[in-house]
């Protein structure tokens, strides 16, 4: 589960992500990685109107796809 909490905080916006009911260490990793990335391109989109050069997905996919081929 993924709840954002947007609140104001001083003189700007803070927001809150919370991600609950992760299987493994390995999952929370994987996401610790993901979500910061997500949050880069949405600052870009909001501060310039346009995304990265480079989609959130792509970054650490080798990462993941070489994480995937373990378990599978």
């Amino acid at each position: 589960m993924v709840t954002f909490e947007i609140a104001s905080y001083r003189d700007i916006v803070k927001l809150t992500l919370t991600q609950t009911h992760l299987r493994s260490v390995a999952d929370r990793e994987a996401i610790g990685k993901g979500w910061p990335t997500v949050f880069a391109n949405l600052k870009t989109l909001l501060e310039t109107g346009g995304g990265l050069p480079t989609a959130p997905w792509e970054f650490h996919a080798d990462e993941r796809s070489a994480r995937m081929a373990e378990h599978g």
